[in-house]
């Protein structure tokens, strides 16, 4: 599990946040996970679990992985986000949240080139769009998730 992460340096280094080149400026892909995942900050930890096949090459480690919060104090959002670690493969996801929901709405962060990357000069390469959720007749809901992408649903429950 992880439980925090920690940016040493957030501008114009290896795995940047931000980068500058002059007066121009981007965000990195990196800053838009950063962004997507801010739901789940001071959120409580619940249980995911998840049925995937194996990445290819990598023992241990699925191609999907998850993880979901609450808002504090028993709140009645859920954050859950998930990543498609295939470099080629699109993957349908099935979520069953085990209780009623609402709403759900995402965003995702994807490209169509793994090696794309925003510069200053092109800012908007690589950026968050929404994701569609399709709720089915026995309340899960289903997602569709390129190759290489990352995504954030929240559900009202």
């Amino acid at each position: 599990d992880i439980f925090m992460t920690n940016m040493a340096q957030t501008v114009n280094v290896l795995q940047a946040l931000i980068l500058t080149e002059g007066p121009k400026m981007c965000k990195t892909p990196t800053y838009h996970v950063y962004d997507l995942f801010r739901g789940h900050r001071d959120g409580e930890r619940l249980p995911v679990d998840v049925v995937a096949p194996p990445l290819d090459g990598v023992e241990g480690r699925a191609v999907v992985s998850a993880s979901a919060t609450r808002q504090p104090g028993g709140g009645r959002e859920l954050t859950l986000s998930l990543v498609n670690a295939h470099l080629t493969e699109p993957v349908a996801v099935v979520i069953d949240l085990g209780v009623p929901s609402s709403r759900v709405e995402g965003r995702i962060l994807t490209s169509g080139d793994v090696h794309d990357h925003n510069t200053p000069d092109e800012p908007e390469r690589v950026v968050p769009a929404g994701l569609h959720a399709t709720q089915h007749s026995d309340g899960a809901w289903s997602v569709e998730l390129p190759p290489h992408s990352v995504a954030v649903l929240r559900a009202q429950v």
